[in-house]
């Protein structure tokens, strides 16, 4: 059977059509190298974040141990750093700045510490709230008045600019919040009621607590009617 010169030609067409131009291969190379090199790179520029922020760290929960009232606000800048990116490490720092906002003998020092929360609270990116939630429930816990009222006004900011994610942890959020409307400090007293209401009469996630559903409307009208005590089911 002879063969048809036109199929030939096409078969020949269609095969160098397939084979990558002189160079290609050599080129896709460099490509699939360059790109491992930006990822590696990447990498290093990470760990070297990583590593820088953890020297701030520890240098800034030094100073706000020795009571520096600028440390603070460093810790606010670390938290709106690289759009957010320091918000993790910042987090490390709270506690002392919350723990600081009862200083014995620096007025500086509390006020500062008092105002760095109120900034964080306000500038703090949606991811890093629960990380916060769980400083803030180690503050409502402290001996000290101070970091529990600072705690709880956070709680109430909280609720206010990060609805969804409060409502989705709200069963978690409500006792011990609630528990210290029954703290023998007034402002302490005062805070809890606000920060208590703020989260009651937020939608609750789409699967609640079912007692936390039931026991809501009779605690959001304890608190309307300025009731001093949280229901005894709590």
């Amino acid at each position: 059977m002879k063969a048809d010169p036109k199929l030939a030609a096409s078969l020949e067409n269609m095969a160098l059509s397939m084979t990558p131009p002189e160079g290609a291969l050599e080129a896709g190379a460099l490509v699939e190298a360059q790109q491992a090199k930006n990822k590696a790179a990447a990498a290093a520029l990470a760990e070297a974040a990583r590593a820088d922020f953890g020297e701030m760290v520890a240098a800034l929960e030094a100073d706000i141990k020795k009571a520096d009232a600028e440390a603070p606000a460093k810790v606010v800048e670390m938290l709106e750093h690289a759009s957010g990116a320091g918000a993790p490490f910042a987090m490390q720092c709270l506690q002392g700045v919350l723990e600081q906002t009862a200083h014995k003998k620096s007025g500086a020092m509390r006020n500062a510490c008092e105002a760095a929360v109120v900034a964080m609270t306000e500038r703090i990116p949606a991811t890093a709230v629960p990380a916060m939630v769980q400083v803030l429930y180690g503050a409502l816990k402290s001996s000290k008045w101070q970091p529990q009222k600072v705690a709880l006004q956070a709680f109430e900011t909280l609720a206010k600019t990060h609805t969804d994610v409060i409502a989705s942890i709200l069963a978690d959020v409500v006792p011990p919040v609630s528990d210290l409307m029954a703290s023998s400090k007034p402002a302490v007293q005062d805070a809890a009621k606000a920060a208590t209401l703020a989260a009651v009469t937020l939608n609750p996630h789409p699967d609640p607590d079912p007692s936390l559903v039931a026991l809501t409307p009779t605690l959001r009208s304890s608190l309307v009617h300025g009731e001093a005590d949280p229901p005894a089911s709590l």
